[in-house]
């Protein structure tokens, strides 16, 4: 019996010794020697939870289709709706978990075609073609374009004095 003791009390002993040198060097290395790597932190989700701004991102949008389509308040309203449900639709694909990347990407294509085929019974081609060209601008093309059409317009209007003070 005190054998038996004795071989539980070694083990128990082995195992306690064994369990404390590798609580305090888990991983092998230590954090301020060469080669440590920290463990991976819990990064933002890539499927963030959904917001509802496909709302407000329609409004912010509005003026500028309004503006470079020169729509009508018939044509505007109906845009903005196609443009609202687009955008729903994006979103609750966004958000789905079970849809791999490819899948989303070829969901986003066939939303965007969808879109443009909707569109293609109020607008006209060449107001269809505009709205290709605004809706894929960012804000930051947005103000280069308008940049690039000033100075156009500032070379034009000195073309036009030298050609005028010429003859």
């Amino acid at each position: 019996m005190m054998n038996y003791f004795k071989h539980i009390l070694i083990i128990l002993s082995v195992t306690l010794f064994h369990q404390t040198t590798f609580a305090q060097n888990a991983e092998g290395q230590l954090r301020g020697s060469r080669g440590y790597i920290p463990n991976p932190s819990a990064r933002p989700s890539a499927y963030a939870e959904r917001t509802n701004n496909a709302v407000s991102l329609v409004e912010q949008q509005m003026p500028v289709y309004i503006e470079n389509l020169k729509l009508d308040a018939f044509k505007a309203e109906i845009v903005k709706s196609n443009l609202f449900e687009y955008h729903n639709k994006k979103e609750n694909l966004r958000v789905d978990y079970g849809v791999g990347f490819s899948e989303k990407q070829d969901a986003y294509i066939k939303l965007e075609e969808e879109l443009h085929i909707n569109l293609q019974s109020i607008l006209t081609p060449k107001e269809l073609v505009e709205f290709k060209k605004v809706q894929f601008m960012s804000p930051k093309e947005e103000k280069k374009a308008r940049r690039k059409k000033k100075k156009r317009k500032k070379k034009n209007k000195k073309t036009d004095k030298n050609e005028k003070g010429t003859h």
